[in-house]
């Protein structure tokens, strides 16, 4: 059936969420851009997986790789050549921001260590990664421009392949010298009538000479070579699918509606292979333990369950009744918006609770319901995509909460009857199995939130909690082609060409002759400077990822009933009196084990890098190691609140059971 029309779908001209032109003549295919975060959206037969912020929370490298790799092959799967992801920003630095789930934490190492994996994932299976929304979306609101309000700013700089966001194309010479490389989707701020900043109007600008030839040439240079790069020039399939409908026969230029010619726009190419497996191994790994009580959890299936909240089942509607998710409406699986997938399935908490137990009463509601008379071994399981306050009656209550981020927790937090707490993020398609292998002990639990709970909203500083507001506030991160139509070429309304009319291509020329246009404004140079002193390689000055310091450590699981995972994390602490503003301890690397028996341990290396030890010098525009021969300290525990043992750079020794430096 089709899907619901957004504004986002008619601005489509072909099968996908974006599309860029062709030149078959010379063996260049349109390229296929598509979403999401956590999946191929818009399409059928793919897999959802689960979120960034999910993904995170295993603080497991490999799984990390592993989630990209079968993303990668289900996005070439279905002819996309630009993966639109994976998103780092919003780093997570406002907890309101509304995409927030879309990246893997808060901690710009986990983030970039996410990032990193999954870009190298992706683009091993021939798909090109886009880092988005590079470091410049920390809110939603006040983030585009439209006729009507004006955006915020993020003021970047930026080496590479560069496009726009959807509808945030603002300029068409400005944003051409200015080192925008492609225009997507293509539409002005209201992409009703089919115009363009750039279109045409870019052809006329560099026949007469506003923009010039070597800047255009730029532009397609630095597109097509990274065409090259992943090998997409050889056998790379053409898309296979529609954003637009879900039937086989559709309108070819989607946009172009009721002009466009139809044809067969969906092939129903199933690339699901058994990537629901590594899904659901991310979403196990993710889910985090909070609050364990009296040792309640594993839970035994002999017991009776009494499950509460409609958060437990599928949305009665189905999977993907609510147009990208858009609705907290059944299990949580997904945030909402432009990063969602649609469902092949939902593996519901519920289905999977009746498949385990016998004695499961489920009650489908988020207000307590009279009850039968509450037995002493009861267990109630009460889910939560928001705060639903007290529990009453029973004495052993379980809270799984499936949420983009983080909650206010203590009004029920430390309740006697609430005995365990697990978060379980968004799983995605994978909701059940994964939940009960948890609940009932077939693994131990083995995530760590990757964002900070407070007590109150008022613990966070007002500048973390509130969004930017206001219309045109800044908020500054410092730190060959055709000009004419061919003869006889009948155009597609709303389908946007680089072609002018002869007499405006002539008229265009003219310009250029009496000097109406400087080649390039008084103040741009097209001279090339010298580099900066961190500058160099990809990622900078590539002796900033020599390796500083390896500590290897050894971790055993010291219980002797349950096996499981333990997550590793080092943090740098930097030497006193530097003239330098730091924070007290940094994130610098994590690592988790394998599935460990009682008394089994294993050795597990972390590593600083060069980078690692250093701090930006504002000033001079460089990293800097503040103390070349200092003592830097750098702590080893599970967590940042959790630090046992420190190591010390001078002296290349270690001390256990030192005194947290974080209470």
């Amino acid at each position: 059936m089709p899907l619901p029309v957004t504004t986002q779908l008619l601005m489509g001209a072909g099968r996908c969420v974006g599309n860029t032109g062709s030149a078959e003549r010379v063996g260049f295919p349109q390229l296929c851009l598509g979403d999401a975060a956590n999946g191929v959206r818009l399409a059928d037969l793919v897999t959802v997986f689960p979120a960034g912020i999910t993904t995170g929370a295993t603080w497991d490298k490999s799984l990390m790789y592993d989630r990209a790799v079968a993303m990668g092959k289900e996005f070439r799967g279905k002819g996309i050549n630009i993966y639109l992801g994976p998103s780092v920003g919003p780093l997570g630095r406002k907890p309101k921001g509304g995409r927030n789930w879309e990246g893997f934490g808060s901690d710009p190492v986990l983030q970039a260590i996410g990032g990193a994996l999954t870009i190298q994932g992706v683009q091993e299976q021939g798909v090109i990664a886009t880092m988005k929304h590079f470091i410049g979306n920390e809110q939603e609101m006040y983030r585009m421009f439209n006729p009507f309000q004006s955006g915020y700013s993020s003021n970047i700089g930026f080496q590479g392949f560069v496009m726009s966001d959807w509808l945030s194309h603002m300029s068409g010479v400005g944003s051409a010298l200015a080192g925008l490389d492609m225009n997507m989707p293509g539409d002005t701020q209201v992409p009703l009538f089919g115009y363009s900043y750039w279109m045409y109007d870019l052809t006329r600008s560099v026949l007469n000479g506003s923009v010039p030839i070597d800047r255009l040439n730029d532009m397609a240079t630095r597109i097509v070579a990274t065409w090259y790069r992943f090998g997409q020039n050889e056998d790379f399939p053409p898309p296979n699918f529609s954003t637009n409908t879900r039937d086989r026969e559709g309108d070819l230029y989607s946009a172009a509606w009721p002009f466009s010619p139809r044809g067969v726009v969906n092939e129903f190419v199933d690339v699901q292979a058994d990537h629901h497996l590594t899904a659901r191994q991310v979403a196990q790994d993710a889910i985090t333990l909070l609050k364990n009580d009296d040792s309640l959890l594993p839970l035994t299936t002999a017991r009776s369950i009494k499950v509460f909240g409609t958060g437990a089942q599928t949305n009665p509607d189905g999977p993907n009744a609510c147009s990208d998710r858009n609705c907290n409406k059944g299990t949580l699986g997904q945030g909402w918006g432009s990063g969602t997938v649609e469902y092949p399935y939902l593996d519901s908490p519920i289905d999977a609770l009746k498949l385990r137990v016998k004695d499961v009463t489920f009650y489908n509601t988020d207000k307590f319901p009279s009850v039968p008379t509450v037995i002493e071994n009861d267990v109630a399981i009460v889910f939560l995509t928001s705060d639903s306050g007290k529990i009453p009656k029973y004495k052993n209550v379980v809270v799984v909460v499936h949420t983009v981020g983080p909650l206010i927790l203590d009004r029920w937090h430390d309740l006697p009857s609430v005995k365990a707490i697990l978060f379980a993020h968004l799983p995605g398609q994978e909701a059940g199995e994964s939940l009960t292998n948890i609940l009932f002990g077939d693994v131990s639990p083995s995530g760590h939130l990757p964002y900070s709970i407070t007590k109150q909203e008022s613990d966070f500083p007002n500048s973390i909690t509130t969004l930017v507001t206001g219309s045109g506030v800044a908020d500054d991160y410092v730190e060959g082609f055709r000009s004419l139509t061919p003869s006889g070429f009948n155009k597609i309304f709303r389908y946007i060409y680089s072609w002018l009319q002869p007499d405006e291509a002539k008229e265009a020329v003219e310009h250029r002759k009496t000097r109406k246009y400087d080649a390039y404004p008084v103040e741009y140079s097209t001279q090339q400077k010298s580099g900066p002193r961190a500058g160099g390689g990809e990622g900078g000055n590539p002796a900033l990822w020599d390796t500083g310091y390896k500590i290897s450590v050894t971790v055993q699981n010291s219980g002797t009933k349950y096996s499981g995972k333990a997550v590793l994390q080092a943090y740098i602490q930097f030497p006193d009196g530097i003239p330098y503003d730091t924070p007290i301890i940094q994130l610098r690397d994590f690592a988790k084990t394998r599935v460990l028996r009682p008394g089994e341990s294993q050795t597990l290396e972390l590593r600083l890098t060069r980078k690692d030890l250093s701090v930006w010098d504002v000033e001079i525009q460089d990293w800097v190691i503040p103390e070349v021969d200092g003592r830097f300290k750098i702590w080893i525990g599970e967590s940042s609140d959790r630090l046992t043992t420190v190591c010390y750079t001078d002296k290349l020794d270690c001390e256990l059971g030192a005194k947290s430096p974080v209470s």
